[in-house]
């Protein structure tokens, strides 16, 4: 294939890729303030109406990145949405386990299980969008 086009096909690959992740992250964004800002507050400062009925501390969501070292930390993020991590916190769990939630809601089967981690995986890029910087 000549530079030329393969410049193009280039270019187009990642032009999508641009189109899906802003499609992602307004996904997530929308999920977010769905299902997330009761506790979290609308901006993701753990300030939601709901945080002062709960008694126990809402993480301010902006500052993962800062806290695990500059790095942040997707695959940790997903799994306590998902509910496959509670270990994190030192007191029992009172998020919801959103990967059952989600795919209850669609169905649970298996199509439902996949919309449920595509829904997890957009709510974690959207977190991983709204970091603070250090």
């Amino acid at each position: 294939m000549p530079k030329r086009y393969t410049c193009f096909v280039v270019m187009g690959v990642m032009v999508l890729l641009a189109a899906c992740q802003s499609h992602s992250l307004k996904t997530g964004q929308t999920l977010f303030q769905e299902n997330c800002a009761n506790c979290h507050g609308i901006y993701a400062e753990g300030d939601g109406p709901a945080s002062v009925d709960i008694g126990l501390p809402i993480p301010d969501l902006r500052y993962l990145r800062q806290s695990s070292a500059g790095i942040f930390p997707a695959d940790l993020v997903y799994q306590v949405i998902d509910g496959q991590r509670d270990d994190v916190t030192h007191f029992p769990r009172r998020m919801p386990v959103w990967g059952y939630e989600f795919s209850v809601r669609e169905g649970d089967d298996d199509s439902a299980v996949r919309h449920a981690k595509e829904k997890i995986q957009a709510l974690t890029d959207y977190i991983q969008s709204i970091q603070q910087p250090e």
